[in-house]
């Protein structure tokens, strides 16, 4: 049964874009969550399906409610309350002009500028031109950036086996993100409701597969993009949470926002620091002082440098804790934190076990920091700001002296051993020995400042292990302090990382993938069982079962999850998947086309539906659902093949062998490429 109707061999697809593990876009460069190794498309690969449980159906309760952890804290600062709104930089300029002049000279304060619309600045950072590859050409594709009267265009071309073109895909691009600093990745806006963005109550944001890098001054494919497997990939609101000012995302879309997308201002704010700013700016300074911890200051706005240093680190931990995971405690959605409270009441970061970890990956500097004998003898008094300036950026002379007089306010008593010759060449920096810069692993034409403060220098950060001992976990909670959750959150979150990692494995390493699957779903099976109105447990819970087996307990669990959150985008699309999986036919009609009503701009959910349709023998509506995503990304090669099964079956038979070829040719990886082959091959017999 399978070997006539199974589609191609997974591989790397978004099936839960609202995931947040490997969660930020990285300082100054986008890097959306690396999708994840399973398939693309809303293609599964299916196996004989577990035997049908005859079991009732149990009762389902509603979805889960939690207390929002704002209310009622214990707090001198008013602000931390839900009801305080934000008001944006300007409002803080009025009375803050110095600091508002150097922070947005600052990266944080330059991380998104409009390129297109009334807010749009004209940027002299790119270069469009061949000595800058404004076009050039990668994984069988030309990529190709261009300037407009308009703003800037991203452009993916590829020629047919005569050197014909193809039909292109083409973006109009509308924010970049990032400073600069090391580069900047693009953001593509379409409206959802209406056919302009100015009319838009709601728009859906998409990554560009071009990114911009500074230290070469010269275009390159964004980190992590398959040009093979779509061309562009939805922007979630956790991914733009440490790029952008606050966004309003739509409850349960992937990447689905009101509009006007941003509507203070496109960078990163005083408030993401200081919290919401309605009750300072109103009150103007008459909000009379209050005595806390042996300090006396204004309680309307949180001041940092009042706070005890946790809740101190926590304020950078927002974005600078890259980690492996993040999950969202129960309840619980990233913006909803606020300055002056722990992070990990909102979101439990995970980091790899020591024996895996790896210390040169972008954004990884909070761990790095962590490890330094500076941090672990500084009994946690060392955090961010005790080097780093969060108003101004120091830089050229002016940063090594400001850098080495921070490390003189510990070490004045003992003298740099370095020999003078040796020290002078290097400008007295304390940095270039201690903290010296390296390649990013993770991050292509970028490097990273070793935060582990060594005291001897270290050529080279140690690269994770590619072992996976039985007896390690590969997953930890970063911190465990006196605010951290309890062994039972901790566990249920743990379950949901592992139950990504799992995704993250490609089959050929059954397994290993398998293994962490097991562990994810024993502590989801438990979380689902103390908190069965847990949705997103219950979506994680399906993700490991499909890791382990794709029968009917992952089908089960994609149910549930659905039950409880009939708008989640995630939830639809696992039941799709499950329903296939385990040949429920009408079920993943169902939620493929609850998907395509949902985002009609994703061509993953066409394909999926294009997919239900050539499991069912259904010719006509596979073509058209095929079409319906090419229409959107016309050299997407998964596309092209599920259309010439299509036309194969309709007698079309020189368009199928067209579109096949195209497919095959625009597939950049061999093995894969041998796959889809092989699939076709069956699929027309």
């Amino acid at each position: 049964m399978a070997d006539s109707s199974s589609p191609p061999p997974p591989e790397h697809r978004p099936s839960n874009p609202s995931r947040v593990g490997n969660r930020r876009l990285l300082v100054s460069l986008v890097v959306v969550t690396v999708a994840v190794a399973v398939t693309i498309g809303g293609i599964v690969w299916i196996r004989t399906p577990d035997a049908p449980s005859d079991e009732e159906p149990l009762p389902m309760p509603g979805r889960e409610r939690v207390a929002d952890p704002r209310i009622g804290y214990d707090s001198p600062y008013q602000n931390i309350q839900p009801g305080v709104a934000y008001v944006g930089d300007a409002a803080c300029a009025a009375c803050h002009v110095e600091i508002d002049r150097h922070y947005h000279a600052h990266p944080m304060g330059q991380s998104a500028a409009w390129l297109t619309g009334p807010d749009a600045k004209p940027s002299t950072m790119e270069q469009f031109d061949s000595a800058h590859r404004s076009r050039f050409t990668t994984q069988g594709f030309d990529l190709v950036a261009k300037r407009t009267q308009s703003g800037m265009t991203h452009q993916l071309e590829a020629i047919d086996g005569d050197g014909k073109p193809l039909p292109a895909y083409s973006a109009t691009v509308h924010l970049a993100i990032g400073s600069g600093t090391r580069g900047r990745s693009y953001l593509t806006l379409e409206p959802m409701d209406a056919s302009t963005l100015a009319d838009a109550k709601r728009v859906a944001v998409w990554q560009s597969p071009l990114s911009w890098f500074t230290s070469n001054r010269q275009w390159d494919i964004s980190p992590g993009f398959d040009l093979s497997k779509g061309g562009r990939r939805p922007t979630t609101a956790e991914c733009l949470y440490c790029h952008v000012d606050l966004v309003d995302p739509i409850p349960d879309r992937f990447n689905q926002f009101s509009a006007p997308l941003l509507v203070r201002q496109s960078q990163i704010g005083c408030e993401r620091c200081h919290g919401p700013g309605e009750k300072h700016v109103a009150e103007a300074g008459l909000t009379p002082k209050v005595s806390h911890r042996g300090m006396s200051f204004d309680p309307s706005i949180v001041n940092p440098k009042h706070l005890p240093p946790t809740l101190r680190s926590a304020i950078c931990q927002q974005c600078h804790l890259q980690g492996e995971e993040l999950v969202l405690r129960r309840g619980r959605q990233l913006h909803e934190f606020r300055p002056g409270m722990p992070f990990e009441w909102f979101a439990t970061v995970f980091t790899r076990h020591p024996e895996y970890a790896d210390s040169s990956r972008s954004v990884g500097q909070f761990e790095q920091m962590h490890q330094s004998r500076c941090f672990t003898q500084s009994a946690g008094q060392l955090d961010c700001l005790s080097c780093h300036d969060p108003h101004q950026k120091h830089i050229g002379d002016a940063g090594i002296a400001h850098y080495r007089q921070q490390c003189l306010t510990c070490h004045q008593s003992q003298g740099c051993s370095t020999p003078l010759p040796d020290r002078q060449a290097k400008a007295d920096n304390c940095l270039a020995c201690h903290m010296p810069r390296g390649d990013s692993s993770n991050i292509a034409h970028a490097s990273v400042t070793d935060h582990r403060i060594l005291r001897k220098p270290q050529a080279d950060a140690p690269k994770r292990s590619l072992v996976l001992r039985p007896e390690l976990l590969p997953l930890q909670a970063f911190l465990k302090t006196a605010e951290t959750p309890a062994d039972a959150e901790i566990d249920r979150d743990l379950g949901i990382a592992m139950s990504r990692l799992s995704e993250s494995i490609p089959p050929s390493q059954r397994e290993i993938r398998s293994r962490i699957a097991r562990l994810a779903a024993e502590r989801l099976t438990t979380a689902v069982g103390r908190w069965p109105g847990d949705d997103a447990a219950w979506m994680a819970l399906s993700v490991a079962e499909n890791a382990i087996r794709p029968g009917v307990k992952m089908l089960e669990a994609a149910e549930r999850a659905a039950a409880l959150a009939p708008e989640s985008e995630s939830a639809w699309k696992l039941l799709a998947e499950a329903s296939l999986a385990n040949e429920k036919w009408d079920r993943a009609e169902l939620a493929a086309n609850r998907l395509v009503e949902i985002s009609p701009r994703s061509i993953d959910h066409w394909l999926t539906k294009s997919q239900v349709h050539l499991q069912q023998r259904d010719w006509s509506a596979a073509l058209a659902a095929s079409e319906r995503s090419l229409a959107i990304q016309p050299l997407f090669p998964q596309a092209l093949l599920f259309r010439a099964v299509a036309q194969h079956h309709l007698g079309q038979r020189a368009e199928s062998e067209r579109d096949s070829g195209h497919a095959f040719r625009l597939t950049h990886d061999p093995a894969l490429r041998a796959a889809y082959r092989d699939w076709f091959r069956r699929q027309i017999r």
